[in-house]
């Protein structure tokens, strides 16, 4: 969600980083292929303040759709 890329800090964020770490951790615990779409949401933002997500309402944006696309399509090569 747009508070864990935006504002890391937070409690929003701290849940979605233990479910996201969990998950990721649960997956290769049982073989399966996982990607991750947060943490390159949130690099991307903490490195030059990428906005994917529209300002008043949180859904990804079309910069963000696109940027999900590309980490997937890395990710299923």
């Amino acid at each position: 969600g747009r508070s864990f890329a935006e504002e890391p800090e937070g409690w929003s964020a701290a849940f979605q980083e233990h479910l996201r770490t969990t998950l990721l951790a649960r997956g290769t615990a049982l073989g399966l292929g996982v990607v991750d779409l947060a943490g390159p949401l949130r690099q991307d933002y903490q490195g030059r303040k990428a906005r994917y997500f529209h300002p008043h309402e949180g859904h990804l944006n079309a910069e963000g759709h696109r940027r999900v696309a590309e980490v997937l399509g890395g990710a299923l090569r």
